[in-house]
């Protein structure tokens, strides 16, 4: 784990921000699974490509083509 600081960020597109103001907070000490997760399923789906010889499209911009 990354040991970095925490901030907020204002949401001031909410309504009644002049009231009531309302806050997010940024924790980027979070670990990281969701990119850990993309990278098993993408490998996963690799190898089932390859094995099945079917066409599958990443990119949108593959299809178009």
């Amino acid at each position: 784990m990354a040991e970095r600081q925490a901030y907020i960020t204002l949401k001031g597109h909410k309504e009644n921000f002049q009231n009531k103001p309302t806050c997010r907070l940024i924790n980027p000490a979070k670990s990281e699974i969701g990119k850990i997760s993309k990278q098993i399923l993408d490998n996963i789906n690799t190898s089932i490509r390859t094995r099945t010889m079917l066409n599958q499209w990443k990119y949108s911009i593959s299809v178009i083509k």
